[in-house]
């Protein structure tokens, strides 16, 4: 199969076939290769709450955003640079007397969408002298999404995977463990949520987000359930 190299075919090559081929994992270390999380702080605080990320139908980006820095790479050689966000556990949960309490088993699974970094191709010089944000990726909880964004059920715990792939071996129908690298983060975790449950968490959004700026000067008592539009 002749496997695709520009952005556009790349995009909709993710789109086309994420339904029927979930990303495994790839590789969890290369000699060389760093990926480091740039805003872990953020993130830090936000995982120390309890992260939670607003799923709609038309699709919400997702804040924090993540964004990483690269090292290692061949300056010379180009990747794809990917996202999937797959089931941190097999719980379904609720917000309950301010804490996340397992209320049964998990939804069935949703096929994992494979979000391309919309700089892919790219070679390692590039990706390695900038630092890599996927504001783009956006959130749904639309089984029927057409504009391919990804796809979580809402009351669900998601960990997001950095996918860093060779393009000579990008062709998800037969990705191999061993031809590409994976990288996840522990405090990037989240809750999907249709609205925000934890009224701190939505005090901490407002407060960093700069798109949530309208929501400042104070909660109100129907705060929790703004979905900080970006």
């Amino acid at each position: 199969m002749h496997c695709p190299t520009s952005s556009s075919q790349l995009q909709n090559f993710a789109f086309t076939t994420a339904y029927n081929s979930p990303l495994p994992c790839g590789q969890l270390r290369a000699e060389g290769l760093q990926v480091e999380l740039e805003n872990r702080e953020l993130w830090e605080k936000f995982h120390e709450i309890g992260t939670e990320m607003i799923i709609t139908k038309n699709g919400r980006r997702m804040f924090p955003v993540i964004r990483v820095n690269i090292s290692g790479l061949n300056p010379k050689e180009e990747y794809v640079l990917a996202m999937d966000l797959v089931p941190a556990d097999e719980n379904r949960y609720k917000y309950h007397n301010t804490e996340w309490a397992i209320t049964g088993k998990a939804e069935n699974l949703i096929p994992s969408r494979i979000f391309i970094h919309p700089d892919s191709p790219g070679t390692g010089s590039q990706w390695m002298r900038q630092v890599i944000s996927f504001q783009k990726l956006k959130l749904t909880n639309n089984h029927n999404d057409q504009a391919g964004h990804v796809i979580l059920n809402s009351m669900h715990k998601y960990q997001p995977r950095i996918h860093i792939i060779p393009t000579k071996d990008y062709n998800v129908f037969s990705m191999k463990k061993g031809t590409f690298y994976t990288y996840q983060f522990q405090e990037t975790t989240f809750m999907a949520v249709t609205a925000y449950q934890n009224p701190r968490i939505t005090q901490l959004k407002i407060e960093n987000n700069p798109f949530a700026k309208g929501f400042r000067g104070g909660c109100n008592s129907t705060s929790h359930h703004l979905g900080l539009k970006r």
